[in-house]
């Protein structure tokens, strides 16, 4: 039941909780009625007649989304910013020796293969030659547009013959992409952009 002006009749004036009530009014300036209405719904509540209030759920933490990740950056695209060094690992060597001139250079005759590779000579001397970027290549080019294992020399015991070994940049001869080609004495093919000339002596 609320606090109304019809409840203040049921009260006799000399009642102690009338001049009570009227000085906590005046002591909280808060109405009479509002008074009585509070101690009415606290006493409801401790007896189990009203429900206590609930407290307002608290609001859902925002998610904050993962940061975009970053491009994989396409090898294709890739600027040489430096001139290729040339590293050679334990299938080859710099350089040859020098071996009698043939008139009619031909696999059957020759005594090396060898790569030229600008101002460098490297001699093939493995049945399965790897070129590549990768340190345990037979040759090392360290260029941005070389494979780790770009392609394969392989000297058989009538053909000397190129395969490229799916490189992301090819394997080129005469401005064409090969897969696999039989080589011959001053042939001029590019990994990627380096330009390697063939040498049968």
């Amino acid at each position: 039941m609320l606090w109304s002006p019809a409840v203040t009749k049921t009260f006799s004036p000399d009642a102690p909780l009338v001049p009570l009530l009227e000085q906590m009014s005046r002591d909280m300036a808060v109405p009479v009625e509002g008074l009585v209405n509070q101690a009415l719904f606290t006493w409801a509540r401790l007896h189990g007649y009203a429900e206590p209030t609930a407290p307002a759920p608290a609001p859902a933490p925002t998610k904050v989304p993962p940061p975009p990740e970053p491009k994989e950056p396409e090898t294709t695209r890739v600027p040489i910013v430096e001139e290729p060094h040339w590293t050679l690992a334990a299938g080859g060597s710099f350089g040859h020796e020098a071996v009698p001139d043939t008139t009619a250079p031909s696999l059957k005759k020759a005594r090396q293969v060898v790569l030229v590779l600008s101002d460098r000579e490297v001699v093939v001397d493995a049945d399965r030659f790897l070129v590549g970027r990768d340190v345990s290549c037979d040759l090392t080019i360290d260029s941005a547009r070389i494979s780790r294992q770009h392609a394969v020399i392989s000297l058989g015991p009538d053909v000397v013959e190129l395969e490229d070994l799916k490189s992301s940049n090819g394997t080129w001869f005469e401005g064409q992409r090969v897969t696999r080609r039989e080589l011959q004495d001053g042939d001029e093919v590019h990994f990627g952009d380096v330009a390697v000339r063939i040498s049968f002596r």
